[in-house]
C-alpha cells in the first residue's frame, strides 16, 4: 500500500491557488510587454508640392487658367489706362487753348475716370486674388488626395512638403514621393 504524504497534496493545492490569479492576470501583463516593447519610427517621407504644381498636368492646367484669366482682366485696364492718358494728353495740348470752365471740367472729367481706373483695379487685383485662391485650393485639393492615397498604399504615416516655404530642410531622395504624386495627378487629369 502506498502511503501519500500531505506534502504533495499541499504543493499542488498551492499551484493550483498561484495559478489562477496568475492566468487571469496574464493578459494584463501582455498588454503591459506590448506598451513597453519599443515600437517602430513613423515612416515619413516628403514631396515638393512646388515642383508637382509647375510640373504635372494637372499644375500646368491651373497655371494656364490662371495666366487666361489674368492676361483677360489686364487687356481690359490697359485699355482703360489708355484712354485715361489720351484723355490727359489731349488736356495738356489743348489747355492754353481752352477756357477755364472747360479746362476745369476736362480736369474733372480726368479726375473721375482715374479714380473709377483705381477702384476698377483694386477690384481686379481682388478678383485674381480671389482666382488664385480658388485655383489653388483646387490643386492642394488633389495634391492631398493624391498623397494621401500614395501614403497609404506604401505606408507612411507622415508626408511633408519639401517645396517652396515648406519648414523641411532636407529630405533623403530615398523618400521623395514627388514622382508618384505626379503620376497620380496625371493619371486623374488624363
Amino acid at each position: 500500500m502506498t502511503h501519500r504524504t500531505p506534502r504533495p497534496r499541499a504543493v499542488w493545492l498551492l499551484a493550483a491557488g498561484l495559478a489562477l490569479p496568475l492566468a487571469l492576470l496574464a493578459p494584463r501583463w501582455a498588454q503591459a510587454a506590448d506598451a513597453a516593447a519599443p515600437k517602430a519610427p513613423p515612416r515619413i517621407a516628403w514631396v515638393d508640392a512646388q515642383n508637382v504644381l509647375d510640373d504635372s498636368a494637372l499644375g500646368k492646367d491651373i497655371k494656364s487658367r490662371l495666366k487666361a484669366y489674368s492676361e483677360s482682366r489686364e487687356k481690359v485696364m490697359s485699355l482703360e489706362k489708355e484712354d485715361l492718358q489720351k484723355l490727359q494728353d489731349k488736356i495738356e495740348q489743348q489747355g492754353a487753348l481752352l477756357s477755364d470752365d472747360a479746362r476745369r471740367q476736362k480736369i474733372l472729367e480726368l479726375n473721375e475716370k482715374g479714380t473709377a481706373y483705381q477702384n476698377k483695379l483694386i477690384q481686379y487685383q481682388k478678383e485674381l486674388r480671389d482666382k488664385t485662391d480658388e485655383l489653388l485650393g483646387e490643386f492642394n485639393d488633389a495634391l492631398i488626395k493624391a498623397v494621401t492615397k500614395i501614403a497609404a498604399r506604401e505606408g507612411y504615416q507622415y508626408v511633408l512638403d519639401h517645396g517652396g516655404e515648406g519648414s523641411v530642410l532636407y529630405g533623403a531622395p530615398e523618400f521623395d514621393l514627388t514622382r508618384m504624386v505626379k503620376a497620380e495627378l496625371d493619371a486623374r487629369t488624363e
